[in-house]
């Protein structure tokens, strides 16, 4: 092909799978042809599945029912789900169809994440302003106890154990339904493309996360079964450096997805929404959405759209918490309130105990019922913050939104005890 031409190439193909079909279910994310490079992209599909009527499906496109076709545009993937003895229930979110399939036993949950999965995409049109996809299928996981779930393919989610409905509460049904939704943002309309995929984890459970906030159905794990698991591995001993090579990555003896990437990936971006703010970070956030829909998006990029949008340098931020194996640690180490006239003055000391130095938030909350905010200087490993106020000082509180996966109190040994220790892990 010389500059400037280009090509199309229409492959037709078939599959024959009876050897599938023997099982309850079947899941195919990936079973046809295709042009590869080495990454993923987006590709328009036009599939044709012929199954016996006994059998329920869910796929990736949308049925358009004059052709006999699912046509699934501008996506990563196509998916199948295939299950026989299942049940759907379907309803229209505006221009969205979603459907969920379930078995008997667990009616109560897949009413409930049907509700919650329509909720969650009218909350996250309104907030990113589009919804990127015209279908979404919930299906089962696979797994025999309430797990979580994960993406089969593009417009494809399944959660584990939906039959164990009541041995979770109900917030773990919503979070799962929204972060699984989330995804559809992060990691299938904008794609990974640094490897692990730390940055669409991150983004995508950042998104869950506002809204299980907002909607009041915030589950109590949802931290430790995030920022917990980071934090956990910190005091194991685990280098849990993010920006390592494929050849290191081999040679880690504990869990890296769910310690770094999934832990650690999400404290990242939580700790740069604490740092910029909020406005600054929604910005970032619209933007990398924006201009990065059917793209790869890796750290130097997501890197360069924040320094753009905060008019600051952040490598002293991407250095810490991506290339190193530095952790977070601070605590208040003093507090003093005194009457000056007719106002009163307090003084916090705030220690870093911690090898990573950002800023902090310290919140002062007074008699009063005022408040007042403010923060560390990162070059500093102890700080004095001084508030004044009409009325005495009540109480004080580190990070008081619960943004920073702080490892207080920090790891027995010092960092370069600590160091060494990781270093052996790793060459084992």
């Amino acid at each position: 092909i010389i500059p400037d031409e280009e090509v199309s190439l229409q492959v037709k193909f078939s599959v024959s799978a009876p050897s599938y079909l023997k099982g309850e279910n079947i899941r195919l994310p990936v079973f046809y042809p295709q042009l590869w490079w080495d990454f993923a992209m987006h590709n328009d599909f036009k599939v044709k599945i012929e199954l016996p009527e006994e059998y329920t499906l869910s796929t990736s496109g949308l049925l358009d029912k004059k052709t006999g076709y699912y046509y699934g545009q501008n996506i990563r993937s196509f998916g199948l789900f295939i299950g026989k003895g299942f049940k759907s229930i379907e309803t229209n979110v505006k221009d969205v169809l979603v459907q969920v399939v379930y078995k008997t036993e667990a009616e109560e949950c897949a009413q409930l994440v049907l509700e919650t999965a329509v909720d969650a995409i009218n909350f996250y049109r309104k907030r990113f302003g589009f919804y990127p996809y015209q279908n979404l299928a919930i299906v089962p996981g696979g797994m025999t106890h309430p797990a979580g779930g994960y993406p089969i393919a593009t417009n494809i989610v399944g959660i584990h154990a939906m039959e164990q409905f009541n041995s979770k509460p109900k917030t773990h049904w919503q979070w799962i339904t929204a972060h699984e939704i989330g995804h559809q943002y992060w990691g299938e309309y904008v794609m990974e493309k640094d490897n692990p995929g730390w940055l669409w984890i991150g983004l995508g459970m950042y998104a869950d996360r506002e809204y299980t906030r907002i909607k009041g159905v915030f589950p109590k794990d949802h931290r430790s079964g995030s920022m917990n698991r980071y934090i956990k591995g910190v005091r194991a001993g685990f280098d849990t450096t993010i920006n390592i090579t494929p050849e290191q990555r081999s040679k880690i003896k504990f869990d890296f997805n769910n310690v770094v990437t999934h832990g650690k990936g999400y404290s990242v971006i939580s700790a740069l929404d604490c740092v910029l703010g909020k406005e600054t970070f929604s910005r970032i956030y619209q933007r990398c959405l924006k201009e990065f829909g059917g793209k790869r998006l890796g750290v130097h990029e997501f890197r360069a759209v924040c320094e753009k949008e905060s008019g600051q340098d952040l490598g002293w931020f991407f250095d810490q918490w991506v290339n190193s194996n530095k952790f977070l640690s601070y605590k208040i180490s003093s507090k003093k309130c005194g009457k000056l006239g007719s106002r009163y003055k307090s003084k916090i000391e705030v220690k870093c105990l911690g090898n990573l130095k950002m800023p902090v938030p310290v919140a002062a909350y007074f008699e009063d019922g005022s408040s007042k905010i403010k923060f560390t200087d990162r070059l500093l490993d102890t700080v004095v913050l001084e508030f004044e106020s009409s009325s005495p000082l009540k109480e004080v509180q580190l990070d008081p939104a619960n943004k920073l996966a702080m490892v207080v109190p920090p790891p027995s040994g010092d960092s370069k005890t600590l160091g060494g220790r990781i270093k052996g892990v790793r060459e084992n």
